[in-house]
């Protein structure tokens, strides 16, 4: 039964038929600029919340190291486009029992050395809030999903 087992693999490696896995799409981006995110929305503080949670998330990941702009190979621009608060759920008198929050941003990252758009794309966060409850803990929130889906895509293309 180990011979048939073998017998496969080899035959599977021998006809180009295997798979890598690789936590990096971008094997030319060793190092990223992080440019602080530009603002679209009135609420203010986003940008730096949304800046600073994304470098912590790249700086703590093995895939890339953060720089700056003169030294970096990829440049991350960040615009965060939209933020909406809006009643999820009512009781039945219409009271709102929660609220939901969306942050959306557009993502660019290029390749520094020969100026090539390597992904621009948009994302989002979500939170939900109790009525009474804490927007600004909602919104952090919301922030810390949408700084994962950049970074997924900046780990998985």
């Amino acid at each position: 039964m180990k011979h048939l087992y073998k017998i496969i693999i080899l035959t599977v490696l021998l006809n180009g038929c295997y798979y890598t896995f690789s936590d990096k799409p971008f094997p030319q981006i060793k190092t990223i600029y992080v440019t602080p995110f530009q603002n679209n929305t009135s609420e203010y503080e986003l940008a730096a919340i949304a800046t600073e949670k994304l470098t912590e998330k790249i700086e703590n990941s093995s895939s890339y190291s953060i720089s700056t702009s003169d030294e970096c190979n990829g440049i991350l621009t960040s615009t965060i486009t939209n933020y909406e608060r809006k009643v999820n759920t009512f009781d039945e008198y219409e009271n709102p029992i929660d609220f939901i929050i969306r942050i959306g941003a557009k993502v660019t990252l290029n390749e520094k050395n020969i100026d090539k758009k390597l992904f621009e794309e948009n994302f989002e966060g979500l939170s939900i809030f109790i009525s009474g409850g804490d927007e600004m803990l909602a919104a952090e929130k919301a922030i810390d999903i949408l700084v994962d889906n950049i970074y997924d895509k900046l780990k998985g293309g």
